[in-house]
């Protein structure tokens, strides 16, 4: 059964809905009943209703307003209009804010009974396809392939292989048994792809690896980490040479596919007994040179070890460090980022290549000493250990700039905030700006949001955690200061609804009243009375 909110200003509308929704009672439940948009606004997200039906045209909050409100705590409920005028620009904007039906006045038993017919048909399909038994069943036949991916992805991260791992490794049908075996990793070049293309691109390059190598090679394939993951074995030792240009093709045709860049990592060939958890740390390696390398390269763990005698790694004086590290102390932001940017570009060279993360972690290092509170920058930004895994997760040159420029204007922000008197919590914030501007009419969470930098959602459960909402707070504000005016000046009832925020004095009765239980007037004749 859904729960339905039902709001018009209309009594009699109100009066003649009910007694048509009681006949739908196998299917919906009244839950509320309200006779404007404030007092539907402010127990809406307490009834948490299935569907809303609502008249647009309310005193005090209109019902577009009154959506748009709604749909920040209670995104998955449905919207019913309810007018009496025939309007495009209100059936336009009811369109936009995703309504699911608009109904006019007056409102006929039929029509309301086919638009929540609709809206339930809605509502079911959204339940159905959560626990679609269909969906479960097809999931079945990919059993064995889970069930291979979940082995192969264990296999990559354990120290031993134990027995009974073994046997169950031989029970989902993994011939590991090759002499020959080489692990490869593909992986986009684009840093942090939208799902959408990440999973086209994973479904091209299985399919354009298993085209290019089924009936040819033994391998088994599984995504890890968000990348593509093919184990290779053979009984004769690999040609790297011709796997190379083998997976150079691949990848022009992967990025054919689905014009992404893409990259490839490639373990040493090993024979005999197996560390997998080694090889995939080297085929992670080979590809982390990109950033160095460029994107769009098959990377050879065994190319990459290979150097050549009396070959010098390329190294960056100390004092590049105490510069940057000065300046996100004590100079301008410009100077510190530039500097940053100078450094990683004069290491994005093959010279470079093995002393090039270990400038980096350097570098990090640096940074991180330079802010004056390491525990704050942790809480607000990542751990350490985590800023260092997405170091190493980073796959490109402008991607390793975009990471220190935004860890040094973290710690510059933090720096500056800590070096200011009475930091102020985000409650604290926000409930001064209210203090200060509640006197605005327009006022909204939009503007607060944009004044403080938050985001609407970190707002409202900020002040959730707090036991209120933006509308409590501003009408609490906003009724203290009236009762304080009304009760120490003379000053006419409508200029002190608009010093307060209300441009519609009928309106700041009618909140009034509902937050003192008493009337404006009400309260002025009981002060003159005493």
């Amino acid at each position: 059964m859904y729960k339905i909110v039902f709001v018009d200003d209309e009594e009699g509308v109100r009066e003649r809905a009910l007694m048509m929704l009681a006949k739908l009672s196998s299917d919906f439940s009244v839950v509320g009943v309200f006779q404007n948009g404030y007092d539907a606004l402010l127990n809406i997200p307490s009834l948490e209703p299935d569907i809303v039906i609502t008249d647009i045209k309310m005193p005090f909050i209109s019902g577009i307003e009154l959506i748009k409100e709604v749909k920040i705590d209670l995104p998955l409920t449905q919207f019913i209009i309810l007018s009496g005028y025939d309007s495009f620009d209100y059936a336009k904007e009811a369109i936009t804010l995703g309504v699911n039906e608009y109904l006019t006045k007056p409102l006929v038993y039929e029509e309301l009974k086919d638009a929540l017919i609709k809206v339930k048909e809605t509502l079911d399909k959204q339940i159905q396809n959560e626990r679609d038994i269909s969906f479960l069943k097809e999931r079945v036949q990919y059993s064995l392939r889970l069930l291979q991916n979940e082995d192969l992805q264990k296999l990559i991260t354990i120290k031993d292989m134990r027995e009974n791992f073994k046997e169950k490794l031989e029970k989902d049908k993994l011939d590991l048994s090759y002499p020959f075996q080489l692990l490869l990793i593909i992986d986009s070049d684009m840093e942090d792809p939208p799902y959408e293309q990440l999973d086209f691109l994973h479904l091209s390059t299985r399919q354009i690896f298993e085209e290019a190598f089924t009936g040819k090679i033994q391998f088994y394939s599984f995504l890890y980490d968000e990348q593509f993951v093919a184990l290779l074995l053979s009984n004769d030792k690999f040609d790297e040479q011709s796997l190379s240009r083998k997976i150079n093709e691949l990848l022009a045709k992967i990025k054919r596919n689905t014009s992404l860049s893409v990259s490839a990592g490639l373990s040493e060939c090993v024979e005999g007994m197996v560390n997998y958890r080694k090889v995939y740390r080297h085929a992670k390696r080979a590809l982390e040179f990109r950033t160095v390398m460029g994107g769009g390269s098959v990377l050879s763990f065994t190319d990459l070890e290979r150097n050549e005698s009396g070959e010098i790694i390329g190294k960056v004086d100390e004092n590049e460090y105490k510069n940057i590290s000065y300046l996100l102390s004590y100079g301008k932001q410009e100077n510190a980022l530039a500097s940053i940017d100078k450094l990683i570009s004069s290491i994005s060279d093959p010279s470079f290549k093995d002393s090039y993360y270990f400038i980096l972690l350097n570098l990090m290092d640096s940074i991180l000493k330079s802010c004056i509170s390491l525990k704050e920058l942790y809480s607000r930004f990542n751990s350490q250990i985590e800023l260092t895994q997405e170091l190493y997760s980073l796959k490109t040159k402008q991607a390793t700039i975009n990471f220190f420029h935004s860890l040094a204007t973290k710690v510059m922000e933090i720096n500056k905030e800590k070096r200011m008197e009475g930091l102020e919590s985000s409650f604290d914030r926000i409930k001064k700006y209210i203090e200060a501007n509640y006197a605005n009419s327009n006022l909204s969470i939009v503007d607060l949001a944009n004044e403080l930098s938050f985001s609407i959602s970190y707002i409202t459960t900020i002040l959730k955690r707090n036991g209120t909402t933006f509308t409590k707070m501003v009408t609490k504000e906003r009724m203290e200061n009236a009762f304080h005016l009304l009760n120490s000046t003379d000053e006419r009832i409508v200029s002190i609804a608009k010093e307060v925020g209300y441009s519609d004095p009928y309106y700041f009765s009618h909140c009034f009243k509902k937050f003192y239980k008493v009337s404006p007037d009400e309260f002025r004749k009981n002060k003159e009375n005493k």
